[in-house]
């Protein structure tokens, strides 16, 4: 491959979850450092469509609600479609790479194949999202020439699932721009603390535990409220908080329920969802990642940055190759009184959590948040 020219980068989706965000932080790097052409095509739209169309020119195929509405509606939207497919296809005789960044957007690598451009496919999947789509995925393997992931195990998924080669694939690292000042200002994400507790009710807690994410199984949110009633049976002044929406009214329904059967109404908080601020997660003195199946969750980096360790289990994805034995916790075979034991343990270790956290910021910077890390694995896919 050639560096430079007009890339076109796809993208599944422009919710505001880790991979649509994290594509933002990559085309905003790659704008500012080297001498590429951008073009965003985006699947299905969302809230960031507006701000991606900030940066760059944005071809959104479906936009959110895609033939919602009357017979009028639905069909003016298949029109619209088609035109904005049109748009793609005269675009594609000029671009150099296709940057996709999913590995489920198959359909459309097929529909754009005719060109012949070399596309590399970012994966932020594991197992059974491979499985659950496997048509769109087998395509994805027909079309793509270079495969890059952000995690070993991510890499391990596309070896043992996907049977593709080392020669195949690449390390990409996720990258966050981090404005050092406000990482390093303890006044302001002190003022910020006080005003979370206070506006949640929290002043009386201890020990918070902190959670964060669209609350779901695959999250394991259940998991979350499980390890609250171990935790306070023994230890009431540690206290749990999960920022972020539920992803259905039944999974709502669900957690509210679990919640009322351990008797733990007082001990755990659902924020709902948050604007976006840097200093979301610098309440926390644990961040617990409860999720059974996360690639490489965003929430523990964005709480390292903010010194907050974490708690997270064996097999549950990428993280514990971050975590490791310095930056948190790791609890083997999903255990929820392993995880409990652990968290009580640590309610009179409090020097471990800040040693952690410590290191946790330290690991966040050096492998998310170095420009020219990024740089130079990106230059690297399109040699």
């Amino acid at each position: 491959m050639k560096k430079g020219g007009h890339i076109l980068f796809i993208g599944h989706e422009a919710s505001l979850s880790g991979a649509p965000i994290l594509l933002l932080n990559l085309l905003l790097l790659l704008q500012h450092h080297r001498s590429i052409k951008v073009t965003l095509v985006i699947r299905r739209g969302g809230p960031l469509s507006e701000e991606y169309a900030k940066y760059f020119p944005v071809i959104v195929l479906k936009p959110a609600g895609y033939r919602e509405g009357g017979p009028l509606m639905k069909v003016a939207a298949i029109l619209r479609n088609r035109w904005q497919l049109l748009r793609l296809m005269l675009i594609m005789p000029g671009c150099n790479y296709v940057f996709s960044n999913t590995i489920i957007n198959g359909p459309l690598l097929k529909t754009i194949a005719f060109f012949r451009k070399p596309v590399i496919t970012y994966v932020h999947e594991l197992e059974n999202v491979i499985r659950a789509y496997a048509a769109e995925v087998t395509q994805t393997l027909k079309y793509t020439h270079r495969f890059a992931y952000p995690s070993l195990r991510v890499k391990d998924a596309l070896v043992t699932t996907c049977r593709l080669t080392d020669e195949k694939l690449q390390r990409l690292s996720y990258y966050f721009p981090v404005n050092l000042p406000a990482i390093h200002d303890e006044a302001t994400k002190r003022a910020f603390t006080e005003d979370f507790r206070q506006r949640f009710k929290l002043e009386d807690s201890d020990m918070l535990i902190g959670g964060m994410g669209l609350a779901s199984h695959r999250k394991g949110a259940d998991i979350f409220v499980e390890v609250c009633g171990k935790v306070a049976a023994m230890n009431k002044r540690v206290k749990f908080c999960w920022i972020g929406d539920f992803d259905s009214a039944v999974t709502e329904a669900a957690l509210k329920q679990q919640v009322q059967d351990l008797q733990i109404g007082n001990q755990i908080v659902f924020t709902g969802p948050l604007p976006h601020n840097y200093y979301n997660l610098a309440p926390f003195d644990l961040f617990f990642l409860s999720s059974r199946e996360d690639p490489y969750p965003l929430v523990v980096l964005e709480a390292g940055f903010m010194r907050v360790p974490a708690l997270c289990f064996e097999n549950s994805g990428g993280i514990p190759e971050f975590v490791g034995e310095d930056a948190g916790w790791i609890v083997p075979d999903f255990s929820t009184a392993l995880a409990a034991e652990t968290i009580l343990g640590l309610y009179d270790r409090r020097e471990q959590l800040q040693q952690k956290g410590a290191r946790a910021q330290q690991k966040s910077l050096q492998l998310h948040a170095d420009p020219e890390l990024i740089l130079s694995q990106f230059d690297h896919l399109l040699t």
